[in-house]
């Protein structure tokens, strides 16, 4: 399981970045006096020094060696030592594709989001999970108060993105096409 960690301002990056669930820095020591983290499991990040190396080694010893910790736009890592650990902590976040995406035309859109938002919640969109529920991860990942997105927004990006709004991704689908300059395309050649 990917368990985010960061303040509430990192949460919409995590979620977009695959986190399941936002832990607060705060609640870190419920997740390593419960056990919480296990082998297999990874700890994402936006920024590393949020909790400091001996809560790193509390969840590398709880987790048996097994844990990974990746910070959003890296390689997820195990941190067995001091020196790997020193190292993760000057990693930054690469977030090239979560930059608000600017309209070319039509008016200000009501909700801002990047890339990196949208792709996410079309990954929900594409899964078997109902629609009300895809709109509910949907106001977690942009940060937006419960029940501000509505399913319609949501089948509307998947139009927007894929050409269709069936609940199926198109043939090949791995993602949200950009052209050189990063904006997003049509599947049919329209930005």
């Amino acid at each position: 399981m990917i368990v985010g960690i960061g303040s509430e301002e990192d949460a919409p990056a995590l979620y977009a970045a695959g986190a399941k669930t936002v832990v607060h820095p705060d609640e870190v020591a419920q997740l390593i006096d419960f056990r919480a983290f296990r082998g297999g499991d990874t700890a994402l990040f936006v920024k590393p020094k949020v909790l400091n190396r001996s809560q790193y080694r509390e969840l590398d010893r709880i987790s048996e060696g097994r844990g990974l910790f990746q910070v959003v736009g890296h390689e997820p890592v195990k941190l067995p030592d001091d020196a790997a650990r020193r190292d993760f902590f000057d990693l930054r976040a690469l977030v090239s594709r979560a930059a608000p995406v600017q309209e070319a035309v039509g008016r200000r859109p009501k909700h801002s989001y990047s890339l990196e938002q949208a792709e996410a919640i079309l990954r929900a969109y594409y899964s078997p999970t109902p629609l009300n529920d895809v709109a509910a991860f949907a106001d977690k990942v942009l940060g937006v108060e419960p029940g501000t997105i509505k399913g319609h927004w949501v089948k509307m990006l998947a139009r927007k993105y894929t050409g269709h709004a069936k609940r199926t991704p198109p043939e090949g689908w791995d993602g949200i096409l950009v052209d050189a300059d990063g904006k997003p395309v049509h599947p049919d050649g329209e930005v």
